[in-house]
């Protein structure tokens, strides 16, 4: 069993795009990587990821932070807002960025689903 890195790449890339989340992404990209002939690699990689990914309405529960670092405040409130956050912000307005945010991306999130976001 050969592992095509091309391939994995293509089946990853077609993965993220029907909705699977990187770490299944990359599950995939490995199935597409050792599948012969490439072609049937990447159409199990897209069918196991179309069939994974949540349908339109889903809730999609958020467990981790995502980063607001470099946003501008529009930018950041609408992300908030998506991911069903309130925002305390701190500093001035637009055409200011993000610059630290309270919790940091990757931990989970605080019961409250408030962050703090510090523009410069």
């Amino acid at each position: 069993m050969l592992f095509n890195p091309l391939m994995f790449v293509v089946s990853r890339t077609i993965a993220q795009r029907r909705g699977a989340s990187d770490q299944e992404a990359s599950r995939l990209g490995i199935v597409g990587a050792v599948l012969k002939p490439p072609i049937l690699g990447i159409l199990a990689a897209s069918t196991i990821a179309a069939s994974q990914a949540p349908a339109p309405g889903t809730v999609v529960v958020i467990r981790t932070m995502q980063s607001f670092r470099g946003m501008d405040k529009y930018e950041a409130h609408e992300l908030a807002k998506t991911l069903g956050l309130t925002t305390d912000c701190d500093g001035t307005y637009p055409p200011n960025t993000v610059i630290r945010q309270r919790p940091a991306k990757g931990k989970p999130l605080p019961r409250s689903r408030e962050v703090t976001l510090v523009f410069k």
